[in-house]
Protein backbone atom coordinates (compact mmCIF):
# COMPACT_ATOMS: atom_id res chain seq x y z
CA UNK A 1 0.00 0.00 0.00
CA UNK A 2 2.81 2.58 0.41
CA UNK A 3 3.90 1.49 -3.21
CA UNK A 4 0.85 1.77 -4.51
CA UNK A 5 -2.25 2.92 -3.00
CA UNK A 6 -4.98 0.82 -1.06
CA UNK A 7 -4.96 -2.43 -1.08
CA UNK A 8 -8.57 -5.15 -0.36
CA UNK A 9 -8.94 -8.51 -0.29
CA UNK A 10 -12.05 -8.93 -2.17
CA UNK A 11 -13.39 -12.01 0.32
CA UNK A 12 -12.25 -14.49 2.44
CA UNK A 13 -13.82 -17.17 4.07
CA UNK A 14 -13.41 -19.93 7.17
CA UNK A 15 -13.65 -22.84 4.41
CA UNK A 16 -10.57 -24.78 3.62
CA UNK A 17 -12.95 -27.86 1.81
CA UNK A 18 -15.59 -26.97 -0.68
CA UNK A 19 -17.59 -28.91 1.54
CA UNK A 20 -21.22 -27.41 2.25
CA UNK A 21 -24.44 -27.42 0.23
CA UNK A 22 -25.01 -26.59 -3.49
CA UNK A 23 -21.37 -24.87 -2.55
CA UNK A 24 -20.40 -26.26 -6.00
CA UNK A 25 -23.86 -25.96 -7.32
CA UNK A 26 -27.22 -27.76 -7.34
CA UNK A 27 -26.23 -31.58 -7.25
CA UNK A 28 -22.78 -31.30 -8.32
CA UNK A 29 -21.17 -32.99 -5.16
CA UNK A 30 -17.56 -31.36 -3.70
CA UNK A 31 -14.06 -32.15 -4.41
CA UNK A 32 -13.49 -33.59 -0.68
CA UNK A 33 -16.08 -36.37 -0.58
CA UNK A 34 -14.68 -37.35 -4.44
CA UNK A 35 -18.35 -36.70 -6.49
CA UNK A 36 -17.06 -33.41 -8.30
CA UNK A 37 -19.40 -33.44 -11.10
CA UNK A 38 -17.63 -31.48 -13.44
CA UNK A 39 -14.27 -33.26 -12.57
CA UNK A 40 -13.79 -36.79 -11.72
CA UNK A 41 -10.15 -36.53 -11.11
CA UNK A 42 -10.56 -35.72 -7.67
CA UNK A 43 -10.35 -38.59 -4.84
CA UNK A 44 -12.10 -38.67 -1.91
CA UNK A 45 -10.73 -37.00 0.81
CA UNK A 46 -13.39 -37.74 3.87
CA UNK A 47 -16.84 -37.01 4.60
CA UNK A 48 -17.98 -33.40 4.52
CA UNK A 49 -19.98 -34.28 7.65
CA UNK A 50 -17.35 -33.35 9.93
CA UNK A 51 -17.15 -29.90 8.10
CA UNK A 52 -21.05 -28.77 8.17
CA UNK A 53 -21.94 -30.47 11.19
CA UNK A 54 -21.46 -27.37 13.31
CA UNK A 55 -24.36 -28.11 15.81
CA UNK A 56 -21.50 -30.45 17.12
CA UNK A 57 -18.43 -28.95 16.76
CA UNK A 58 -16.36 -29.08 20.11
CA UNK A 59 -13.94 -26.25 21.45
CA UNK A 60 -11.01 -26.56 20.11
CA UNK A 61 -12.59 -26.93 16.56
CA UNK A 62 -13.94 -23.59 17.18
CA UNK A 63 -10.82 -22.51 18.61
CA UNK A 64 -9.02 -24.05 15.34
CA UNK A 65 -11.90 -21.74 12.94
CA UNK A 66 -11.16 -18.58 15.14
CA UNK A 67 -7.37 -18.78 14.79
CA UNK A 68 -7.82 -19.72 10.79
CA UNK A 69 -10.42 -16.69 10.66
CA UNK A 70 -7.95 -14.08 13.13
CA UNK A 71 -4.84 -14.87 11.18
CA UNK A 72 -6.47 -14.45 8.08
CA UNK A 73 -7.58 -10.51 8.88
CA UNK A 74 -4.19 -9.93 9.95
CA UNK A 75 -2.40 -10.85 7.14
CA UNK A 76 -5.22 -9.16 5.08
CA UNK A 77 -5.87 -6.06 6.78
CA UNK A 78 -8.12 -4.60 4.71
CA UNK A 79 -10.89 -7.41 3.53
CA UNK A 80 -14.49 -8.03 3.97
CA UNK A 81 -15.87 -11.61 4.41
CA UNK A 82 -17.62 -13.69 2.59
CA UNK A 83 -20.41 -13.75 3.73
CA UNK A 84 -22.25 -11.92 6.24
CA UNK A 85 -25.13 -14.72 6.67
CA UNK A 86 -26.00 -18.18 4.90
CA UNK A 87 -30.00 -18.33 5.72
CA UNK A 88 -31.24 -21.57 6.47
CA UNK A 89 -31.63 -24.84 3.82
CA UNK A 90 -35.10 -24.94 2.35
CA UNK A 91 -34.93 -29.05 2.99
CA UNK A 92 -33.29 -29.25 6.48
CA UNK A 93 -33.92 -25.92 8.04
CA UNK A 94 -30.61 -24.96 9.16
CA UNK A 95 -27.69 -23.97 7.85
CA UNK A 96 -25.99 -26.15 5.31
CA UNK A 97 -22.43 -23.51 4.18
CA UNK A 98 -21.44 -23.23 7.79
CA UNK A 99 -17.76 -21.78 7.20
CA UNK A 100 -19.26 -18.67 4.75
CA UNK A 101 -21.38 -17.52 7.42
CA UNK A 102 -19.83 -14.95 9.85
CA UNK A 103 -23.27 -14.30 12.06
CA UNK A 104 -23.01 -18.03 12.59
CA UNK A 105 -19.88 -17.65 14.25
CA UNK A 106 -20.78 -15.26 16.42
CA UNK A 107 -23.65 -16.54 17.80
CA UNK A 108 -21.47 -20.09 18.46
CA UNK A 109 -18.18 -18.70 19.41
CA UNK A 110 -15.88 -19.48 16.03
CA UNK A 111 -15.62 -15.57 15.09
CA UNK A 112 -14.10 -12.49 16.92
CA UNK A 113 -16.80 -10.12 18.35
CA UNK A 114 -14.12 -7.22 17.54
CA UNK A 115 -12.12 -7.82 14.66
CA UNK A 116 -9.60 -5.58 15.87
CA UNK A 117 -8.66 -8.82 18.41
CA UNK A 118 -6.44 -9.93 15.07
CA UNK A 119 -4.47 -7.52 15.19
CA UNK A 120 -0.27 -8.55 15.95
CA UNK A 121 -1.32 -12.30 15.30
CA UNK A 122 0.81 -13.12 12.66
CA UNK A 123 3.48 -11.75 14.19
CA UNK A 124 4.48 -9.27 11.19
CA UNK A 125 6.84 -6.60 12.80
CA UNK A 126 6.24 -3.88 10.51
CA UNK A 127 2.67 -3.55 9.44
CA UNK A 128 1.73 -1.01 6.56
CA UNK A 129 0.51 1.75 8.82
CA UNK A 130 -1.95 5.14 7.31
CA UNK A 131 -2.38 7.22 6.16
CA UNK A 132 -2.19 7.07 2.36
CA UNK A 133 -0.36 9.78 0.91
CA UNK A 134 -2.72 12.10 -1.65
CA UNK A 135 -1.63 11.06 -4.76
CA UNK A 136 -3.41 7.57 -3.61
CA UNK A 137 -6.38 9.00 -3.18
CA UNK A 138 -6.97 10.98 -6.05
CA UNK A 139 -5.45 14.25 -4.53
CA UNK A 140 -2.67 16.00 -5.42
CA UNK A 141 0.11 13.71 -7.69
CA UNK A 142 -3.11 11.08 -8.88
CA UNK A 143 -2.94 12.21 -12.72
CA UNK A 144 -5.27 11.21 -15.01
CA UNK A 145 -6.22 8.03 -16.85
CA UNK A 146 -4.19 7.04 -19.77
CA UNK A 147 -5.43 8.03 -22.90
CA UNK A 148 -6.04 4.55 -24.34
CA UNK A 149 -8.23 3.94 -21.28
CA UNK A 150 -10.13 7.09 -21.35
CA UNK A 151 -10.92 6.21 -25.04
CA UNK A 152 -12.41 3.09 -24.74
CA UNK A 153 -15.90 2.39 -25.78
CA UNK A 154 -19.06 1.55 -23.52
CA UNK A 155 -20.90 -0.18 -24.17
CA UNK A 156 -18.08 -2.70 -25.25
CA UNK A 157 -18.85 -4.45 -29.38
CA UNK A 158 -18.61 -7.68 -27.91
CA UNK A 159 -18.47 -9.59 -24.78
CA UNK A 160 -15.74 -12.45 -24.31
CA UNK A 161 -17.30 -15.33 -23.68
CA UNK A 162 -21.26 -14.11 -24.63
CA UNK A 163 -21.00 -12.05 -28.05
CA UNK A 164 -22.13 -9.23 -29.62
CA UNK A 165 -23.47 -6.49 -27.15
CA UNK A 166 -26.57 -6.50 -29.16
CA UNK A 167 -27.73 -9.46 -27.77
CA UNK A 168 -27.60 -7.90 -24.04
CA UNK A 169 -31.41 -6.26 -23.04
CA UNK A 170 -31.62 -2.11 -22.91
CA UNK A 171 -32.43 -0.11 -20.14
CA UNK A 172 -32.78 4.03 -20.05
CA UNK A 173 -31.53 5.90 -16.75
CA UNK A 174 -34.87 7.45 -16.19
CA UNK A 175 -36.10 5.86 -12.70
CA UNK A 176 -35.96 6.72 -9.45
CA UNK A 177 -32.78 5.85 -7.20
CA UNK A 178 -34.38 3.96 -4.31
CA UNK A 179 -32.66 5.11 -1.49
CA UNK A 180 -32.61 4.45 2.46
CA UNK A 181 -34.92 6.89 4.33
CA UNK A 182 -33.53 9.57 6.83
CA UNK A 183 -33.47 7.78 10.57
CA UNK A 184 -35.29 9.56 12.95
CA UNK A 185 -34.00 10.06 16.89
CA UNK A 186 -36.35 9.71 20.17
CA UNK A 187 -35.95 11.81 21.92
CA UNK A 188 -34.71 14.42 19.71
CA UNK A 189 -31.46 16.01 20.48
CA UNK A 190 -32.01 19.25 21.56
CA UNK A 191 -27.75 20.06 20.97
CA UNK A 192 -25.17 19.59 18.28
CA UNK A 193 -27.71 19.46 15.84
CA UNK A 194 -26.43 17.93 12.52
CA UNK A 195 -28.42 16.58 9.15
CA UNK A 196 -28.65 13.12 9.59
CA UNK A 197 -28.47 13.04 5.35
CA UNK A 198 -31.04 11.82 2.84
CA UNK A 199 -29.59 8.03 1.85
CA UNK A 200 -27.39 9.77 -1.06
CA UNK A 201 -24.14 10.42 -0.21
CA UNK A 202 -23.25 12.39 -3.78
CA UNK A 203 -25.30 15.08 -4.63
CA UNK A 204 -23.48 15.47 -7.82
CA UNK A 205 -24.55 12.18 -8.90
CA UNK A 206 -27.97 13.08 -10.58
CA UNK A 207 -28.25 9.61 -13.16
CA UNK A 208 -31.22 8.12 -12.48
CA UNK A 209 -32.29 4.09 -11.98
CA UNK A 210 -31.88 1.82 -14.99
CA UNK A 211 -35.41 1.23 -16.05
CA UNK A 212 -37.16 -1.21 -18.76
CA UNK A 213 -37.67 0.77 -22.31
CA UNK A 214 -41.29 0.50 -22.74
CA UNK A 215 -41.23 -0.38 -26.54
CA UNK A 216 -38.51 -3.02 -26.04
CA UNK A 217 -38.79 -6.72 -25.18
CA UNK A 218 -37.47 -8.34 -22.39
CA UNK A 219 -36.39 -11.89 -22.03
CA UNK A 220 -37.84 -14.04 -18.51
CA UNK A 221 -33.87 -13.89 -16.23
CA UNK A 222 -34.11 -17.46 -16.12
CA UNK A 223 -34.18 -18.86 -19.73
CA UNK A 224 -31.85 -20.27 -21.85
CA UNK A 225 -29.50 -18.92 -23.94
CA UNK A 226 -31.11 -20.21 -27.28
CA UNK A 227 -33.60 -17.76 -27.10
CA UNK A 228 -33.74 -14.80 -29.44
CA UNK A 229 -32.01 -11.58 -28.23
CA UNK A 230 -34.04 -8.71 -26.56
CA UNK A 231 -35.59 -6.26 -29.49
CA UNK A 232 -36.35 -2.85 -28.97
CA UNK A 233 -38.96 -1.08 -31.46
CA UNK A 234 -41.94 -3.30 -30.33
CA UNK A 235 -43.83 -3.58 -27.15
CA UNK A 236 -42.41 -5.70 -24.47
CA UNK A 237 -42.99 -9.80 -24.44
CA UNK A 238 -45.71 -10.56 -21.73
CA UNK A 239 -43.19 -13.15 -19.71
CA UNK A 240 -45.74 -14.82 -17.37
CA UNK A 241 -49.52 -15.25 -17.12
CA UNK A 242 -50.70 -12.12 -14.89
CA UNK A 243 -46.64 -10.57 -14.29
CA UNK A 244 -47.92 -7.23 -14.87
CA UNK A 245 -50.44 -5.47 -16.68
CA UNK A 246 -50.23 -3.67 -20.32
CA UNK A 247 -50.45 -0.10 -19.08
CA UNK A 248 -47.37 -0.60 -16.60
CA UNK A 249 -45.00 -1.86 -19.19
CA UNK A 250 -42.48 1.48 -18.58
CA UNK A 251 -42.43 0.32 -14.76
CA UNK A 252 -39.33 -1.99 -13.13
CA UNK A 253 -40.58 -6.29 -13.18
CA UNK A 254 -39.60 -8.10 -9.69
CA UNK A 255 -38.73 -11.24 -11.41
CA UNK A 256 -39.95 -14.49 -9.88
CA UNK A 257 -37.22 -17.04 -8.05
CA UNK A 258 -35.56 -19.74 -10.41
CA UNK A 259 -37.17 -22.77 -10.54
CA UNK A 260 -35.86 -25.96 -10.82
Amino acid sequence: MAAFGMNTAGEFSNAVTDCGKWVNGVDQGSRYEGNYALDASFARVGSCTTWTDWQNYDQDTKDAIKAFALASMDALQNWFFWTWKIGNSSETGTVESPAWSYQLGLEHGWMPTDPREADGICGNSSPWTPPLSAWQTGGVGAGTLAADQAALVWPPRTISNAGAASRLPIYTPTGVVPTLPEPTFSPRPTSNQFTAGRGWNNPGDTAGLMVPISTCSYLDPWVGDADPPPVCGQPRKRRLENDYDSDDAAGPIITPPPRH
